[in-house]
């Protein structure tokens, strides 16, 4: 009778579904933040500041037509040193 009585009170026991305690997701959010931040924040300090890049100068535009002047004068020569 007694084992009858206490198989008893385990089926019932089984059968009772336990509750997990409620979570606080306001708690959890919050510490979830604070977390994030201060990975953020780390590598933020990380990472290397850009240094500012130097003002260019544009190259002075070449004669083209003195340069190709010059290059047939310099053709010719060879040109004619060859014959």
């Amino acid at each position: 009778m007694r084992m009858n009585f206490l198989h008893a009170i385990e089926i019932r026991l089984s059968q009772i579904e336990l509750e997990e305690p409620k979570i606080d997701r306001k708690k959890e959010r919050k510490d979830y933040e604070k977390e994030f931040l201060a990975r953020y924040r780390k590598q933020q300090k990380a990472k290397p500041k850009n240094k500012v890049s130097k003002i260019l100068t544009p190259e002075p535009k070449i004669d083209r037509k003195k340069e190709r002047k010059k290059y047939e004068k310099e053709y010719l020569s060879r040109l004619k040193n060859n014959l």
